[in-house]
C-alpha cells in the first residue's frame, strides 16, 4: 500500500508541475521578448527535467499523458527557436519521448506527437530556406556586380583614357 501511495503522490506533483509550465507557456503571460526567453527556458528545462521521472508506468495513467503531451506540443509550438539552440543532449531527451507517443492508442496523443513533428519540420524547413534565399540573394548580388558594374567601369575608364 505505501508503494501505491508514493506513486499517486509522484503522479500529483507531476500533474502539478505539468499545470505550471503550460500556464508559462500561455500567450498572456508571454508579453516581452525577454520573459518570453526565459519562460521558454523554464518551460523546457522543467519538462527535460520531468522526462527522467516519467516512466511507462506513470504514462499509462490516460490524464497525467494527455498533460505530458499537451505542454510537450505547447512548448515546442511556442518556443521552437528555444528548442532548437538548446544543447543537443536536452533536445535527444525531449525528442525520445515523441515514438513513445505515435505508438501511443489514443489519438489525442498521437496527435500531440505528430504537432511537435510538424512544429520541427516547420522551423527546419524555414530556417534551411531562410539560408538558402540569402544564399540565392548573395549569389544574384555577386552577379549583378559583376555583369554589370565592371562593364561600366571598363567603360568610363577607356573614355577617361581617350580624352
Amino acid at each position: 500500500m505505501p508503494k501505491q501511495r508514493l506513486e499517486e503522490s509522484q503522479i500529483e506533483e507531476i500533474h502539478e508541475i505539468l499545470r505550471l509550465l503550460k500556464h508559462m507557456s500561455t500567450k498572456d503571460l508571454l508579453s516581452s521578448a525577454d520573459v518570453q526567453t526565459l519562460s521558454g527556458e523554464s518551460v523546457l528545462m522543467g519538462l527535460n527535467y520531468l522526462i527522467p521521472h516519467l516512466n511507462d508506468t506513470l504514462l499509462e495513467y490516460p490524464q497525467l499523458c494527455d498533460d505530458f503531451f499537451d505542454v510537450l506540443a505547447i512548448a515546442l509550438s511556442v518556443f521552437t527557436n528555444r528548442f532548437a539552440i538548446m544543447s543537443r543532449q536536452y533536445q535527444t531527451v525531449l525528442t525520445e519521448s515523441i515514438p513513445f507517443a505515435l505508438r501511443h492508442c489514443d489519438p489525442k496523443i498521437v496527435q500531440y506527437a505528430l504537432e511537435i513533428i510538424t512544429c520541427m519540420a516547420i522551423y527546419h524547413f524555414s530556417h534551411r530556406m531562410s539560408m538558402i534565399v540569402f544564399l540565392c540573394v548573395y549569389i544574384v548580388h555577386i552577379l549583378c556586380n559583376f555583369f554589370f558594374f565592371f562593364p561600366f567601369v571598363n567603360d568610363n575608364y577607356r573614355q577617361s583614357n581617350k580624352i
